[in-house]
């Protein structure tokens, strides 16, 4: 679950670290998407799953926001997008600060 939250601060970061560059940086949850689960579950698990292929989109689905965004790149530093729907990345998920805290404990455990 913090992965998504930290991919938001590496973006911050970037565009930080960047200012004037002409890389977009966009990032895009294409919501619950139906791929396969490969393994052996706990029935209770297995529920769970069967539960979300159920409300979930296609592959076929959810890659079309993803394309259309690499032919048609936003024109803004940071972007970002639950399936089609923008998101700001201005909001109290994407401060500055924290994404300097990150890049700095970043680079100190690269470090070591």
């Amino acid at each position: 679950m913090q992965g998504g939250r930290l991919n938001d601060l590496l973006a911050v970061s970037f565009t930080d670290g960047r200012p004037g560059t002409k890389v977009r940086y966009v990032l895009l949850h294409p919501g619950t998407v139906s791929t396969s689960f490969s393994g052996q579950y706990a029935p209770d698990v297995m529920a769970q799953i069967n539960a979300i292929r159920r409300t979930a989109q296609p592959v076929q689905e959810a890659i079309i926001p993803i394309l259309r965004t690499l032919d048609d790149p936003p024109d803004a530093p940071l972007s970002a997008f639950v399936r089609d729907e923008p998101l700001s990345p201005h909001g109290p998920g994407f401060t500055v600060e924290e994404a300097r805290r990150l890049h700095l404990h970043t680079n100190g455990l690269l470090a070591d």
